[in-house]
């Protein structure tokens, strides 16, 4: 907000108000920040780059960086967000219409001309790296959340393809202004409906690959990040971590107590594995009492073993039922590590043996006989490996 009151005060105005783009570009703007189109995750952005071209030369340069703020609190104000910290926020959000005004008060001042592209290349350019660099920072430092890589430059290249339509708009507003808003709404409600269409898309994966009771990675998303991983680790010449966990007696929970506590259990268990581990690891449970861990590189067999240790710690603090009762939660586990000696194959094989070799030390020293378990399994079709035979 200082900085746009840096610039209304210090920048020439560059031209004059043109009323029609800006009444146009303005209505626009404010709702395609309101629709808040959503890449994936907390990376939005709102298709608002057409008219923000427009804005910028339908409004005198030195106004555009406070209706740009205006306008992101109009935003919060419809989402009913009106806290002071929300002021913050759409100050930050706004930086980015300064750089651009900067560049074209210096360089090219007055209305839309096709001859001055080169410095309008510079002048948009200079606003993604503001927008794509300092802002995402800022989202990512300060206030804890921001998109991936991949999710910046897909909203990037979305912004970079809109830039030409509203520049178009800019120069053609004045002699046909039905058509230019006929243009810029087709075009907006287009990508905000292919934006659509990918996020349910992505919702409908993030299903397919996630536990629905847990909601931790499920065995075909625990495969394809080991496999991942072993690339990674490959690559760099590191080792990762790989912990399996099998709870003890939990048939007997369910015979017991009923299937609801059973999943209880399951859903407390998967909370204290992600409470025990690091953001960059990954919680998987592979179906029914069996979970595993891939405890991100670079990390050595010794301190994955400890990190077991810990995870088996937080699972031996008794889970209170809803009778009052305390009932103990215990575990069997294994260890292993993969890397460029180890391939995934191979440490899912080592970790599922020590877990069985375990979960007989355990039955063995309370006097019961270890049951039989199946071995574990990658799908050889999807994966390209074959079935574990410990």
């Amino acid at each position: 907000m200082i900085v746009a009151v840096l610039c209304l005060a210090l920048l020439p105005a560059g031209h004059s108000l043109e009323p029609t783009g800006a009444a146009i570009g303005l209505s626009l703007f404010i709702i395609a920040l309101t629709y808040d189109v959503r890449v994936t995750g907390t990376w939005w952005f709102g298709c608002t780059e057409a008219p923000f071209v427009l804005l910028l030369f339908s409004l005198p340069l030195n106004v555009v960086p406070m209706v740009s703020f205006l306008c992101f609190m109009v935003r919060y104000f419809l989402k009913r967000r009106t806290r002071w910290w929300w002021v913050l926020r759409a100050a930050a959000n706004s930086w980015f219409p300064v750089a651009p005004v900067l560049v074209l008060a210096v360089a090219a001042p007055g209305r839309a001309e096709w001859a001055h592209w080169p410095i309008y290349v510079a002048a948009f350019l200079s606003q993604f790296i503001v927008h794509d660099g300092l802002l995402t920072a800022y989202r990512r430092r300060l206030l804890g959340f921001g998109g991936s890589l991949r999710e910046q430059v897909r909203g990037s290249a979305v912004d970079a393809a809109l830039t030409p339509v509203g520049l178009m708009a800019a120069i053609s507003v004045v002699s046909a202004p039905a058509g230019t808003t006929a243009m810029l709404v087709g075009v907006i409600a287009l990508v905000a409906l292919l934006c659509a269409e990918q996020r349910h898309r992505l919702v409908q994966t993030e299903r397919a690959l996630r536990d629905p009771l847990t909601g931790l990675a499920n065995r075909g998303l625990f495969a394809e990040l080991v496999e991942q991983c072993e690339g990674r680790c490959r690559r760099q010449h590191v080792q990762a971590g790989l912990v399996l966990l099998d709870l003890d007696d939990f048939k007997q929970i369910n015979d017991t107590l009923g299937h609801q506590q059973g999943d209880d259990v399951l859903c407390v268990v998967a909370d204290r594995l992600q409470r025990a581990t690091r953001a960059s690891d990954t919680v998987a449970r592979l179906g029914g009492d069996e979970f595993a861990v891939i405890l991100a590189e670079p990390i050595s067999l010794d301190d994955a073993s400890a990190v077991a240790r810990k995870l088996c710690q937080a699972l031996a603090e008794p889970m209170t039922l809803a009778t009052g009762a305390a009932l103990p939660i215990g575990a069997s586990i294994g260890v292993a590590v993969l890397g460029d000696r180890v391939s995934a194959v191979d440490a899912i094989a080592q970790a599922d043996a020590r877990l069985y070799d375990d979960k007989r030390a355990r039955k063995q020293s309370s006097g019961s006989p270890a049951a039989p378990r199946a071995p574990m399994e990658l799908d050889p079709r999807r994966h390209g490996v074959l079935p574990l035979h410990p």
